[in-house]
C-alpha cells in the first residue's frame, strides 16, 4: 500500500512540475515560440506534400507531411496532438510521419536525412503538443496555440545546413526540458 501511495505521489508531483514548467515557459518566455516559417500545405497541393490515404491508420493522427528544401512540416490532427502527449506517442507520430515522408518522390526530399527516431525530434513533437494543450484555453496565448501546429522541423536545428537562430536554440532547450519531464513521468 505504501508503494502504491509513493507511485501516486510521484506521478502527481511530475504532472505538477510539467504544468508549472509549461506555464512558466508561456508566461516568462513568450518569444520562444516564434512565427512558423511555413504553413501546412493542403493535401494534393503539390508533389512535396504527402497525406494519409483514406482508411490509413495514420489519417487519424497526421494531416500532412510537407517536404521543404530546409526542413519538414508536420500537420497533426487533434487526435494526433493528443496522442503526442501520451507515453510513446511522439515516437508513433514520428514513425507515421516518416512513412508519409518516405512516400514522397525523391526529387522533392532534401539531401539532409532527418533522424525520425531521435530524441530531439520526439521532444519537439511532444513540446508542440504540450504547448498546444496548455495554451488552448488561456486568454492572450492564442499566438502560441496557433503556432504549435503545424510543427516546422528546420534542418539547421538538427545539425543540417544553415544556422540555428537564438530563438530556435531557446525553443529546442524548452522542448528538451519538456521531453525529459515527459519521459520521467512515463
Amino acid at each position: 500500500m505504501q508503494q502504491f501511495a509513493s507511485h501516486i505521489t510521484r506521478g502527481l508531483a511530475l504532472t505538477l512540475a510539467v504544468t508549472l514548467f509549461g506555464a512558466l515557459a508561456l508566461v516568462v518566455l513568450p518569444g520562444i515560440i516564434v512565427a512558423q516559417d511555413a504553413p501546412a500545405a493542403d493535401c494534393d497541393s503539390g508533389p512535396n506534400v504527402a497525406c494519409p490515404a483514406p482508411g490509413d491508420a495514420s489519417a487519424q493522427y497526421v494531416g500532412s507531411v510537407t517536404a521543404l528544401p530546409d526542413g519538414v512540416v508536420l500537420l497533426l490532427t487533434d487526435a494526433g496532438l493528443g496522442r503526442a502527449r501520451e507515453c510513446g506517442g511522439p515516437a508513433e507520430i514520428a514513425a507515421m510521419a516518416q512513412a508519409l515522408y518516405d512516400a514522397l518522390p525523391a526529387e522533392q526530399k532534401a539531401e539532409v536525412q532527418l533522424d525520425w527516431t531521435g530524441g530531439q525530434l520526439l521532444d519537439e513533437i511532444y513540446g508542440h503538443a504540450f504547448l498546444n494543450e496548455l495554451s488552448g484555453g488561456v486568454p492572450g496565448m492564442g499566438s502560441i496555440y496557433e503556432r504549435s501546429n503545424p510543427i516546422n522541423i528546420d534542418f539547421a536545428d538538427y545539425g543540417g545546413p544553415g544556422t540555428m537562430t537564438a530563438e530556435a536554440s531557446a525553443e529546442q532547450a524548452t522542448f528538451a526540458a519538456l521531453g525529459a519531464v515527459h519521459r520521467a513521468a512515463c
